[in-house]
């Protein structure tokens, strides 16, 4: 009922948590989704201040990144 199809802008996965930047746009919106494992879907995270909030995870997936990569 509420399955509503999104285009995927960008993901970033920070060991098994997996994120991505959507845009709907019957709404002409963006999201930040979650992948959740347990329910096998795609979960809404962030509807609001998502430029802000998707730069701040971006940054923290490359921190953790480059702290794994010494």
């Amino acid at each position: 009922m509420f399955n509503i199809e999104y285009d995927v802008i960008d993901e970033v996965t920070i060991g098994d948590t997996k994120l991505r930047l959507v845009e709907d746009h019957v709404r002409n919106s963006r999201k930040i989704q979650l992948w959740s494992s347990l329910s096998k879907q795609w979960n809404i995270m962030h509807r609001y201040n998502i430029e802000n909030e998707w730069a701040e995870w971006k940054y923290t997936a490359a921190k953790i990144k480059a702290r794994k990569a010494k």
